[in-house]
């Protein structure tokens, strides 16, 4: 997920190379308008991907259970070699490798029964999550109007924060230049380039967008290219 403190400054100077002509002030409005729009447009997109059949959380819950005392077993039965890693490893989980000065010194063997009751109580947490699942749950979408049957979708996940944040600089080039975007092609070397996709691969990248430029670039292009202004 984009950080604010990092998003918005690289907005601040990417989005003037684009758009020279945009004063300061607009410029810090633009940028904020993409990183909020963006961000809330993710928050929903990691939502969707997320809202999966209760009885399928219920499982991969049980499995990890099961799966964390496999783990215990065999840390129980690491040998002294093997264990002499174990003391810092407590510390770290217990986050007081800054205070080691007091905390008591813990032995290797202390410190593997400590890691293996942690797994095991883990897995206790874990099967009392799966058991708090109501397997015939609604989707969580229902109340935003989505789906109802979100183990009835197929494929690969929507990109709904690419679309959006193209839709909207679309929006935006058009706006201010008072011309559609396009994405050309060098057929020579089958390379896109233009302006446009400049801009939404430099977007892309201050928002921390892992989805292709060029392909959102295309699409945005081709859905709103052949409508009339």
């Amino acid at each position: 997920m984009a950080d604010w403190t990092k998003s918005i400054p690289k907005l601040k100077e990417t989005l003037p190379r684009h758009f020279p002509k945009l004063s300061p002030e607009h410029i810090a409005e633009f940028a904020d308008r993409i990183y909020n729009g963006s961000s809330s447009v993710e928050d929903l997109q990691i939502l969707k991907r997320s809202d999966k059949k209760p009885e399928k959380d219920i499982e991969n819950l049980k499995s990890a259970a099961k799966n964390l005392r496999l783990a215990a077993g065999k840390i129980d039965s690491v040998g002294l070699h093997g264990s002499t890693s174990f003391p810092e490893m407590v510390r770290d989980l217990k986050g007081v490798n800054d205070r080691v000065g007091w905390y008591p010194v813990m032995s290797a063997i202390d410190a593997r029964a400590y890691l293996a009751d942690h797994l095991k109580w883990l897995g206790d947490q874990l099967d009392n999550s799966a058991a708090g699942v109501a397997p015939t749950a609604p989707s969580v979408l229902v109340a935003l109007g989505g789906d109802p049957d979100p183990g009835s979708r197929r494929g690969r996940p929507e990109e709904t924060q690419a679309r959006w944040t193209t839709w909207e600089l679309y929006g935006a080039y058009l706006g201010l230049n008072g011309e559609r975007p396009s994405v050309s092609t060098d057929w020579m070397t089958n390379t896109a380039y233009g302006p446009f996709l400049d801009l939404v691969t430099d977007v892309f990248a201050c928002m921390d967008i892992e989805a292709s430029p060029e392909t959102w670039a295309r699409t945005i292009c081709q859905e709103e290219n052949g409508k009339t202004l």
